[in-house]
């Protein structure tokens, strides 16, 4: 942040602009719906807490009588008469209060899906209403697929489309090749990361970002260009080779609507090499020139900072490899976690339970070993992180949307099943009702131990509370500050442990090689450039799918207590509605301060997040159906478990049907122009946004700056814009370093200009 100056108003009226404006435009679409999520989890967490006030108000305070009652009257001392009022009253207390949840959840599921599905035709009216105010790259631009891999020329490659297309001819602004850096060696991956790092560090240094003294001397960084230049010719020519997809840009929306109408693909002959043309026979047999080989054209929805150039393209085998093996690995962090789990309540907590010692959980080693277990539970979340994210995925929003699946279920099973272990204990007696007079054994012994089975409930509460109120707060401080702090803070002391206090006395030693092999990558062990710093210091991209991860986990541990005779669950509501109001707050007018728009925008996260709510909502009508098990109305087990699941699949259902038929109302073709006023073109939409399909692309960085007009690779002439119309200097772009293309004194300039 910059200094304010001696003005401290002003600095803070740009913190006020910064964070409190209620201006989305500049928030983008994906941050945007999220901050309305918050908002909308805000009213979904009052609305469970108003019905924990009404079965609150309304319920029987029996346990709490039976036990201050026992205290009082020294529990054994009391008449048989005053047992029977007691065991009558706790009876009635425990139907009434079984009664009314009951009620309470069937009220309570209609106004909930309502909500939601307000709350969903909201959010497609604001997606609409920015797409038709804002134009994006990906409203200018159509994929081609089954490319052959040898067109490696933008030139060339845009001359064949303007041939073929002639209805297009002088429309297409420019193509984008992909090359296939996936299935090249390692070694030969890492020096291209080089060479691109020698680029933005040149060019930081020529826009007057960093200090000359600081970085690498200018002849030595200058000798090392040059050599990156002789190598990546050789790797060009000998190594490298196209993915078989390009995309193809349109100066003008209605460029791109008329080619989709009028074409789905191009022949493969077409991109022949020209020798190849020549040398062709107009006769040729079709054996030898399959008609039916096309070069495809689809509108991906694609934009250029969302891929990940570096993974382009898995083959079919391995997608379908990738496809299986994950799941396989993702469920086995599931099991590890259960096992974790299974040890630590079977030696800390089931001892106690199965002999009802009082307050044997309070004690400092099951404390302790509970923590450690919720440690464990981060520790797999951000191995499902890592996991996803290596697997290959192209698209930004792809990894996103599988982890946060991946990431939710996680936390579901993995606090779903700690729930479980809290309830299910012994003495814990779940149907309420009586049994017939007829079998007197079992009614003697359901009179026996009504008043242990009550104290065992609500012992169950109170425990149950105590887990999900630190749930709630370790795991989601652990997840900010794990994800978010802790690796900043620890590069930072790592490099000032190495590079300044000098630890160890050499870099060969043990506690230097030992951090060094924790900190981003260094292309020298004595030195580091302030790029490499940068890199090992910066935040961590925002991540949507963890935030939304805490909107499904949360609610749904908080409607657990719906299911339980217990006093505690307005306690437990009370905390996640102050919690999604804190949660608004913090996101909205912090993290938004501290990281901006550094994350790439889109609103795919959402469509994932709100169909997996159906999950949460689904868990209220499952829980009247458990109260009916509990007062009678359904005598046998079998049957209540049977009626749950019916319940919950049903729910699901119809919540998801209404889902589609929001969707269906606000359906559009992909095909069709936007509804706006005046179309900007792309090279306005380029200007805004700061990427374009080049400036993100490593290999036509590299292509420009070294090869622009070697034979076979031709990039676009000078015809062609490729960067925005501010930079100084053409460079690789990334998100959020926006400033880094521009001269340090542009803004100076232009208004002196």
């Amino acid at each position: 942040m910059r200094a304010a100056g001696p003005d401290s108003s002003s600095f803070l009226r740009r913190v006020w602009r910064a964070t409190i404006s209620a201006e989305q435009d500049n928030l983008g679409v994906g941050l945007a719906l999220f901050y309305n999520t918050q908002l909308f989890l805000i009213c979904f967490c009052f609305l469970i807490l108003m019905a924990s006030v009404t079965i609150r108000i309304h319920e029987a305070q029996g346990s709490n009588t039976l036990f201050s009652g026992g205290d009082e009257h020294g529990g054994c001392s009391m008449s048989g008469a005053r047992m029977e009022e007691m065991l009558a009253f706790v009876v009635a207390g425990q139907t009434r209060y079984a009664v009314m949840s009951q009620y309470v959840c069937m009220v309570l599921w209609p106004a909930s899906v309502l909500l939601s599905w307000a709350f969903h035709w909201y959010q497609k009216q604001s997606v609409r209403k920015y797409d038709n105010e804002h134009q994006t790259a990906e409203d200018y631009t159509v994929m081609l697929t089954d490319l052959p891999k040898d067109m490696m020329s933008e030139r060339r490659l845009k001359e064949v489309l303007e041939k073929e297309l002639v209805c297009l001819h002088g429309e297409i602004h420019g193509v984008s090749i992909c090359y296939d850096m996936k299935h090249i060696s390692t070694e030969s991956q890492e020096r291209l990361e080089s060479m691109l790092e020698r680029i933005v560090e040149w060019d930081d240094l020529r826009n007057e970002w960093c200090p000359g003294h600081l970085g690498t001397p200018e002849d030595e960084l200058a000798a090392s260009m040059e050599e990156d230049a002789r190598i990546f010719e050789e790797m060009l020519q000998n190594e490298l080779r196209g993915s078989g997809r390009a995309y193809v840009v349109f100066k003008m929306q209605q460029s791109l609507v008329k080619v989709l109408k009028e074409r789905r693909g191009i022949l493969q002959s077409a991109f022949q090499a020209q020798t190849d043309e020549k040398e062709a026979s107009p006769m040729k047999s079709t054996a030898h020139s399959p008609i039916f080989d096309v070069v495809k054209l689809v509108h991906t929805n694609d934009a250029p900072e969302g891929l990940l150039y570096n993974r382009m393209w898995m083959t079919p085998q391995e997608e379908s490899a990738t496809n299986h093996e994950m799941p396989r690995r993702l469920f086995l962090y599931v099991a590890a976690y259960g096992v974790v789990a299974q040890l630590f309540y079977s030696s800390m907590i089931l001892p106690y339970q199965d002999n009802f010692v009082e307050g044997g959980e309070d004690a400092a080693a099951v404390k302790i070993v509970g923590k450690v277990v919720l440690l464990f539970n981060v520790a797999i979340q951000t191995a499902v992180m890592i996991e996803v994210a290596d697997c290959g995925f192209v698209r930004v929003i792809r990894i996103d949307q599988v982890t946060f699946i991946w990431n939710t279920i996680l936390l579901l099973l993995s606090i779903g099943y700690g729930i479980f272990q809290q309830c299910w204990r012994a003495g814990m007696r779940f149907v309420l009702v009586a049994p017939e007079l007829a079998d007197e054994q079992a009614w003697w012994e359901w009179r026996r131990l009504t008043f242990q089975s009550v104290q065992t409930e609500s012992m169950v509460g109170a425990n149950l509370a105590g887990v999900l109120t630190e749930q709630i707060l370790m795991l989601y401080i652990l997840g900010e500050v794990g994800n978010v702090l802790a690796p900043v803070l620890f590069n930072w002391a790592a490099l000032r442990a190495i590079f300044v206090i000098n630890i160890g006395g050499s870099h060969d030693s043990f506690a230097q090689r030992t951090l060094r092999r924790m900190l981003p990558k260094f292309q020298s062990p004595e030195t580091v450039t302030p790029r490499e710093a940068e890199r090992a210091q910066i935040l961590a991209p925002f991540l949507l799918w963890m935030e939304y991860s805490y909107v499904v986990v949360f609610p749904s541990m908080a409607l657990c207590t719906f299911y339980i005779a217990s006093d505690k669950n307005l306690n437990i509501c009370a905390w996640l509605f102050g919690f999604s109001l804190i949660f608004y707050m913090w996101q909205r007018y912090v993290m938004l301060w501290l990281y901006g728009k550094t994350s790439y925008d889109s609103d795919d996260t959402y469509k994932v997040f709100i169909v997996m709510w159906g999950v949460v909502l689904s868990q209220i009508p499952s829980a009247a159906a458990w109260w009916s098990y509990r007062v009678g109305e359904i005598t046998e087990a079998p049957f209540a478990f049977i009626l749950m699941a019916m319940t919950f699949s049903l729910s699901l259902l119809i919540y998801e049907a209404g889902l589609l038929f929001i969707d269906s109302c606000f359906w559009e073709n992909d095909i069709e122009m936007d509804d706006m006023d005046e179309d900007p073109g792309y090279v306005a939409v380029m200007d805004q946004t700061g990427a374009s399909w080049w400036n993100v692309n490593p290999i036509y960085v590299l292509k420009q700056r070294y090869c622009p007009d070697l034979p076979g690779f031709e990039l676009h002439g000078r015809d062609v814009q490729c960067w925005p119309s501010y930079v100084a200097s053409k460079g690789f772009f990334e998100i959020g370093k926006e400033f880094r293309h521009r001269a340090k004194n542009f803004d100076t300039e232009q208004k002196s200009a």
